[in-house]
């Protein structure tokens, strides 16, 4: 299931001035929990470059040959890092002064990792991009972006906003360490290495 074209539409117009730490487009996504979980679909539009760097990641590292396990871990790691965060804010929002606008960031978050999931791909195909000093600048820039709009959206102080940047960061880590801990090949030793090692 995808959005609409009218949501895609809606929805970029709504975050990509976030891009220049302008909030002037954010009112045009709705602010209730439909609007929030229908900002989900976005998941369908930034599976392609996802997909795309785990079968690169498959090609260049010592990963499992890729089959059902390989897309069962990956894919289910696409989906955690996906609700993991917006499930934590509903429920640590309850009862504080921002949880009515709980929705509404999520919605935008959302919508912020559709331009966001192509740029990061678009860095890492670059020979330099992986591993380079471009791909640490965009990472600072896209953390100060999504600090911006927790600020804005959820109307939190700036160790608040930092606050919420860094829990989204740590879950992202984590959640790529175990994949890739399920999925990484381990090095096996030579049969006639094991046979001298029982022999000792």
């Amino acid at each position: 299931m995808f959005p609409t074209g009218e949501e895609l539409r809606r929805g970029l117009a709504a975050v990509l001035p976030a891009f220049t730490f302008k909030d002037h487009g954010l009112e045009m996504i709705g602010k209730d929990r439909l609007t929030a979980w229908r900002s989900f679909l976005v998941m369908s539009l930034t599976f392609p470059p996802f997909a795309l760097q785990i079968l690169m990641l498959q090609r260049d590292q010592a990963m499992e040959p890729f089959g059902l396990h390989y897309i069962f871990v990956w894919g289910l790691a696409y989906v955690v890092a996906w609700t993991t965060l917006p499930l934590l804010l509903l429920e640590f929002g309850k009862g504080r002064d921002f949880e009515d606008r709980v929705p509404h960031f999520i919605a935008c978050y959302n919508w912020l990792a559709l331009p966001v999931a192509y740029l990061r791909f678009l860095v890492n195909i670059l020979p330099f991009g992986e591993t380079g000093f471009l791909s640490f600048l965009l990472t600072i820039y896209i953390f100060s972006v999504e600090w911006f709009l927790a600020k804005r959206v959820l109307g939190l102080n700036g160790m608040g906003a930092a606050a919420i940047v860094a829990v989204s960061f740590f879950l992202s880590v984590m959640i790529i360490v175990i994949a890739t801990d399920l999925t990484e090949l381990v090095p096996q030793l030579p049969a006639q290495s094991q046979e001298v090692g029982q022999t000792q």
